[in-house]
């Protein structure tokens, strides 16, 4: 049943692509030729955007609405540049992104020292090294060279950096929450790099 409900998602979202996509040729868009790689991006909107609506809802439900919208907004930001663990279809990268942020709001429920100035520090530190030391993770479908791959580090290490000083301004402004759940969505942009590290590396590529 999961596997037929995973099927028809997919299929639903690539037919619904698939008729954007001809929306742009019969308005001159595009060209009949060009329609695929059309499909194929409006497919991956769709996805994210569908993926950030439910996400977006699970945070609602949970009464967090804000931490849940900071969160994603933190980690996709940092995983854009240093890359990370990629689910093999859109229903499991659904499913994997809801559960993520569902996990970490029960984090921020459960853990309230991570809204302490010294777990904000630790965390801050230890995703720093993380980055520096596994980023950017290469995507399998996507080959890429030493400069690119240096350039995306760097950017990586400036836009965490920068993320964890706003943060810091935030802890004292706001309040221990926002540190947190920067905190926390640091965490799993470092768990994201080591699974793709590791995924990557079983695959034969360098990561």
């Amino acid at each position: 049943m999961i596997l037929l409900t995973a099927r028809e998602v997919r299929r639903i979202i690539h037919q619904l692509a698939k008729q954007v996509s001809y929306v742009f040729v019969l308005y001159g868009e595009s060209t009949e030729e060009d329609r695929d790689i059309y499909t194929y991006v409006c497919e991956a909107v769709i996805s994210t955007s569908l993926n950030i609506l439910l996400c977006l809802i699970t945070a609602f439900i949970l009464g967090n609405l804000f931490e849940g919208f900071l969160f994603l907004s933190v980690f996709a930001l940092i995983r854009r540049y240093t890359g990370g663990y990629h689910a093999p279809t859109h229903t499991q990268c659904i499913v994997v992104c809801n559960v993520m942020v569902a996990i970490a709001i029960l984090i921020l429920r459960r853990i309230e020292w991570l809204q302490t100035l010294a777990a904000y520090s630790l965390v801050s530190v230890v995703a720093m090294l993380g980055i520096l030391s596994f980023a950017p993770v290469q995507d399998k479908n996507k080959t890429s060279g030493r400069e690119y791959r240096q350039a995306q580090k760097s950017k990586s290490m400036w836009i965490t950096l920068l993320v964890i000083a706003l943060g810091l301004l935030g802890h004292f402004g706001l309040g221990g929450l926002l540190s947190a759940t920067i905190s926390v969505a640091l965490m799993f942009v470092l768990l994201g790099i080591l699974c793709g590290s590791y995924v990557a590396k079983a695959q034969g590529k360098t990561a």
